[in-house]
C-alpha cells in the first residue's frame, strides 16, 4: 500500500497540519496553551484572533440521529468553534420542572457562513484526494456540492438539512421573580 493509501489527509498541505497539528485535535489545543512548566500562557488578543474557527472531524457514520442506520459509513462533521449566532433560553413558567424555551437561531448571523465554507471546501478537496488514491467512496447525498461552486450553492447546503451543533449549552440565570 503506498504512503498516501495508508495516510488519506497527508496531501492536503499546509491545511492539514493547521487542522491536526495546530489545533485540530483537544491535545494539540491544550498543548498549545500551556507552557513549559504546564502553566496556562497568556491569551493575547493576535492568539484570540489567530485561533482556529473550523473543526473537521472524520466520523463512522453518517448521522447521530440514526446511527444504525449509517452503519458502515465514512463522513465528515464539519464543526464552527466560534459562532457569531446567539439564542434565546427562556422560562415557559414559574414552575422549575416546566421544560424552557429555547430558539438556538443557528446560522441567524452571516458571518457564520464564510468559514462553515472553507471548511466545506477543504472537506470536499479531502474527499477528491481520497478518490484520487482509489478510496471507493459512494455519494450518498446527492445534493452535495462540487468543489469550486459558488457561495449561494455552498450556503444552501450548509444550512439545509444535515444542520445541526455540537455545542454544550450553558445557562446561568436567576430563576422566578425578583423581589
Amino acid at each position: 500500500m503506498a504512503h498516501t493509501q495508508e495516510r488519506p489527509f497527508s496531501d492536503v498541505g499546509p491545511e492539514y497540519d493547521f487542522i491536526i497539528v495546530g489545533g485540530g485535535t483537544a491535545g494539540a489545543v491544550v498543548a498549545n496553551h500551556l507552557s513549559a512548566h504546564g502553566r496556562p500562557k497568556e491569551i493575547t488578543k493576535t492568539k484570540m484572533d489567530t485561533r482556529p474557527n473550523i473543526e473537521i472531524m472524520p466520523m463512522t457514520y453518517d448521522s447521530p440521529e440514526h446511527p444504525a442506520k449509517s452503519r458502515g459509513i465514512f463522513s465528515f462533521l464539519n464543526v464552527l468553534l466560534h459562532s457569531k449566532s446567539r439564542g434565546t433560553v427562556r422560562l415557559h413558567s414559574s414552575d422549575p420542572s416546566d421544560s424552557l424555551i429555547t430558539d438556538p437561531k443557528y446560522l441567524s448571523n452571516p458571518n457564520d457562513y464564510a468559514p462553515l465554507r472553507s471548511s466545506l471546501e477543504l472537506t470536499l478537496r479531502i474527499r477528491e484526494n481520497m478518490v484520487e488514491q482509489g478510496y471507493p467512496l459512494i455519494e450518498l447525498d446527492l445534493d452535495i456540492p462540487e468543489p469550486g461552486e459558488d457561495d449561494a450553492s455552498l450556503d444552501r447546503f450548509i444550512s439545509g438539512k444535515r444542520n445541526r451543533t455540537t455545542y454544550h449549552y450553558f445557562l446561568d440565570m436567576s430563576n422566578g421573580s425578583r423581589q
